[in-house]
């Protein structure tokens, strides 16, 4: 366990080490990283990993000021305060704090810089290798999993774009809200509790998301 770490230009000590419960970081995964090994003061690839840093914090616009040598200084700083010899430096840049809300656009916030160092043995001791397997990758067939990770929903793309052009264009209007209030309470008495919602023949509802092959047998249990 780190016992120093640098946040948002402060070292502190684990125990102390906080970020705001409203960091974007936190609420949306809108943040980028790095993790960068070190050997007795020699940092494999320092200078790509920290291009790769700046180029995928260009590409969400996260407006970053600090330089790679002012980084390499804090970095060396930390692997000091840590008497660390061998190890890894994880680097992570959220956007900033701001109130929960997708877009970020019009947001005047100070990215949070956040370094943590984690000791590690002595890397001669793996230089056998380690055995391995393949797995297939199910990230994006899992829509049924309501992640953290909002990235598509925050990237300035021209959908976003217009969205925030019609959310500026349109002047606040007292409405009669009580249809919908109708609707929800319909909705509540005849146990509505997800979206999508199916009435099967039978008057059974199935509430929310379920796969196809669940779908299947539950229409047809004796197939």
């Amino acid at each position: 366990m780190p016992k120093i770490m640098y946040i948002n230009g402060e070292y502190s000590s684990h125990e102390n080490s906080k970020v705001h419960v409203n960091d974007r970081g936190y609420h949306f995964g809108d943040a980028v990283y790095e993790v960068v090994i070190f050997n007795n003061k020699i940092f494999y690839d320092f200078d790509g990993h920290i291009q790769r840093l700046f180029k995928s914090l260009t590409s969400l616009e996260i407006k970053f000021s600090l330089s790679s040598s002012s980084l390499k200084i804090i970095i060396n700083n930390l692997i000091r305060l840590n008497k660390a010899n061998i190890g890894s430096v994880y680097i992570q840049v959220s956007r900033g704090v701001a109130e929960r809300n997708h877009s970020f656009h019009g947001l005047n916030i100070k990215p949070i810089l956040t370094i943590i160092v984690t000791k590690k043995s002595n890397i001669e001791n793996n230089l056998n290798g380690v055995k391995a397997i393949t797995l297939n990758d199910n990230r994006w067939s899992r829509p049924d999993i309501k992640t953290t990770q909002r990235y598509a929903h925050l990237h300035d793309d021209p959908v976003n774009q217009a969205v925030d052009k019609i959310d500026q264009q349109l002047e606040s209007q007292d409405c009669d809200s009580s249809a919908i209030s109708a609707h929800y309470m319909l909705g509540q008495d005849v146990g509505l509790q997800g979206t999508p919602a199916i009435v099967l023949e039978d008057g059974s509802m199935v509430n929310g998301y379920v796969s196809a092959a669940q779908l299947a047998k539950i229409i047809s249990p004796g197939n």
